[in-house]
């Protein structure tokens, strides 16, 4: 049971906002590179997963990043993965915010942007407050919920597919590299799995490649089918909900669920952050409210360039630093699929610059 809920784990946290921004990405830039990347990163993913549950397993204790970076790397490389991964998780953050407040309003047409937001924010404060997040039979179960959503939706928008919608190749290849990146990485709640787990070296990698490959089928699957229901937007639920009112709502409800899902994973894995740099009770509380206010009133167009910048720039450099610290823990050179997967990761860094030349 507990491996179930080690795999539920990896899967509902890193299952949210980027599987509805993806369609749209996917069509910048053509199904073939699409599919191209998805295979690619996904294993890149999976490999820099098991490398960081190697280092989780053979290092006491529960730890994140800046833990490990400081042990094996030392201190300016800890100052970098803090910096970097507290960046990434806030602009995750606010993208589950954003995202999850724009779902409610689709579910309950009263509410407006704002509304949807702070009601977004409220239940997930309550769940956090009752503990519901701690691997609770809640979060399994909306999880469950979410899979079974996400591969019924081939099946239920079969008479309506447009398959002339999926072109080759789109006007931008790579513009899908960073919002893939970031709906497939889970590496923060690792240490959360070890936990759950046990410290079993075994089942820790096997539930990280299971959970990950899950995470990536989910990703394709929904992805091109809301594809070739509709010509993607940057809303692209709108969309879909304009032209199939049905699989506009039951895909709001399925955004949802995603988007509260990874907000509690994430939420958690940012306070025990805070909390490993030494902030006080105050300082994480002001902290929190400050994100908190700005996914409140962030305007909805900034959702894209967040989650390609948090993608490539944020999940690139966290997964370069995994590599290197692995490779420290090793005590030998950087070998041949590592150096591949740091030449593609340095590669991805620069993608996401074209937004602002």
């Amino acid at each position: 049971m507990n491996f179930l809920r080690a795999v539920l784990l990896l899967v509902g946290t890193t299952l949210g906002a980027g599987i509805f921004a993806l369609p749209y990405f996917f069509a910048q830039s053509g199904w073939l590179p699409s599919l191209i990347g998805i295979v690619l990163l996904t294993g890149l993913t999976v490999t820099v997963n098991l490398y960081y549950a190697r280092i989780a397993i053979a290092t006491p204790g529960n730890h994140q990043l800046g833990y490990y970076a400081q042990k094996y790397l030392g201190t300016k490389s800890r100052l970098l993965a803090l910096f970097v991964l507290a960046s990434t998780l806030t602009g995750a953050i606010l993208i589950y915010t954003i995202l999850g407040g724009s779902f409610l309003t689709i579910i309950f047409p009263a509410f407006s942007p704002l509304t949807g937001r702070l009601a977004f924010l409220i239940l997930a404060f309550l769940a956090l407050q009752g503990r519901l997040r701690r691997l609770s039979s809640v979060e399994t179960i909306l999880t469950i919920i979410l899979i079974i959503l996400a591969f019924s939706f081939p099946l239920l928008g079969f008479h309506h597919y447009h398959l002339n919608n999926l072109k080759m190749f789109g006007p931008h290849p790579l513009a899908f590299y960073g919002p893939l990146l970031f709906s497939l990485a889970g590496l923060t709640v690792i240490p959360e799995m070890k936990t759950l787990l046990h410290e079993d070296r075994r089942a820790l990698i096997k539930a990280s490649i299971i959970g990950t490959i899950i995470i990536a089928l989910v990703n394709f699957i929904f992805s091109f089918t809301i594809w070739a229901l509709v010509v993607p937007t940057n809303d692209v639920l709108t969309a879909l909900q304009q032209a199939f009112p049905v699989l506009g709502f039951l895909a709001a409800i399925m955004g949802t669920l995603s988007c509260f899902t990874s907000f509690l994973g994430l939420t958690e894995v940012l306070q025990n952050l805070l909390q490993e740099i030494r902030l006080s009770p105050p300082q994480i509380h002001y902290l929190n409210f400050s994100i908190f206010a700005a996914g409140l009133f962030l305007p909805i167009n900034f959702l894209g360039d967040i989650l390609d910048l948090s993608g490539a720039l944020g999940l690139g450099a966290i997964n370069i630093l995994v590599i290197l610290i692995y490779q420290h823990l090793k005590k030998t050179r950087l070998s041949f699929w590592p150096m591949v997967a740091m030449f593609f990761f340095i590669l991805g860094l620069a993608e996401p610059l074209r937004h602002l030349f």
